[in-house]
């Protein structure tokens, strides 16, 4: 009697353990799935939707404004807008789900107030993913478009300005994704003052940022002389836009050393002729990420090393 006393005791014993090991595992399930799932939704919401020129924003008044390059020199002047899934200048990480975004493209005054004139908003234009909208069409919809979460993915836009417009008004641009920081920038023209000599240079308000921040670098050749331009760069750290090569009918060469490696690309052109752009506005693009926590972080003098112009005069 005793005996079977004890084995009773055993045995409530060990469904009471087993019960105890089953609840303790579904608890650390739950606790590691609801851990990994906070991880993704932070490391998304603060990095992993992002714009070469857009900024987060909490509140309307809180977006920032940008002074873009453009030339008086030419009857329009563009520039380029990209989306991405992934933190600018790192493309090692990006969202693990698809990021579905609602882009807004509008022109206001200098005072904020939209512009209504349908002569003027038709002069801007958006092209991207081989559709063209005047800023006439885009008043009244707006771009819905998505980021793949298969790879480290972006979308383009080419936004054309005209240069008779440009002094007298901004861009607002935003764009919006459910479980992300909204983006916003407001655009504004900063007319450059061009040297007969063809010269290379950075923008201002990037080069006040670190370096290893930029996930692509933008250059402008400036000038007006007749000349032959060469512009390398070292495939290493960047690449060139393939919409400007598009744009101008450019063909890239490469340079190799003895091992058959490419060490170097350029393209060559002719510039400062009678009605060319004494301008170009041209983006560079990461070929390797770069991180504020390397061993030797990059610099500016580093990134003025990636990218060099060589402007030979043409005798008349």
């Amino acid at each position: 009697m005793q005996k079977n006393k004890r084995n009773i005791i055993i045995i409530i014993n060990c469904i009471l353990s087993l019960g105890l090991l089953v609840i303790s595992g579904t608890l650390a399930a739950y606790t590691s799935t609801s851990s990994v799932k906070r991880t993704v939704s932070t490391v998304g919401s603060a990095q992993l939707f992002s714009s070469n020129v857009l900024t987060p924003y909490s509140k309307e008044d809180d977006i920032l404004g940008k002074a873009m390059p453009f030339s008086s020199g030419n009857e329009t002047n563009s520039f380029y807008l990209s989306i991405c899934n992934y933190r600018q200048g790192d493309k090692t990480k990006w969202a693990a789900t698809d990021i579905s975004y609602t882009l807004k493209i509008s022109l206001v005054d200098t005072e904020g107030n939209n512009v209504t004139d349908e002569t003027i908003l038709s002069k801007y234009s958006c092209d991207y993913n081989n559709n063209s909208k005047t800023f006439k069409d885009l008043e009244t919809t707006t771009i819905n478009d998505t980021l793949s979460k298969e790879s480290a993915s972006e979308n383009l836009y080419k936004i054309t300005v005209p240069t008779k417009y440009m002094k007298s008004y901004r861009i607002k641009i935003t764009a919006e994704s459910e479980g992300y920081q909204p983006l916003g920038r407001y655009i504004s023209a900063a007319e450059e003052v061009t040297s007969s000599q063809w010269k290379l240079s950075f923008l201002n308000d990037e080069k006040a940022q670190a370096a290893f921040d930029l996930g692509c670098i933008n250059t402008k050749l400036t000038g007006s002389e007749h000349a032959t331009l060469k512009l390398s760069w070292n495939p290493k750290h960047v690449d060139i836009d393939p919409w400007f090569l598009n744009d101008n009918k450019l063909t890239v060469v490469k340079e190799k050393n003895e091992n058959n490696e490419t060490i170097s690309k350029y393209i060559s052109f002719e510039a400062g002729e009678e009605n060319s752009p004494n301008q170009y506005n041209i983006i560079f693009y990461r070929t390797n990420s770069v991180r504020s926590d390397d061993k030797t972080p990059e610099t500016w003098t580093d990134i003025e090393g990636y990218i060099t112009l060589t402007s030979t005069p043409i005798s008349k």
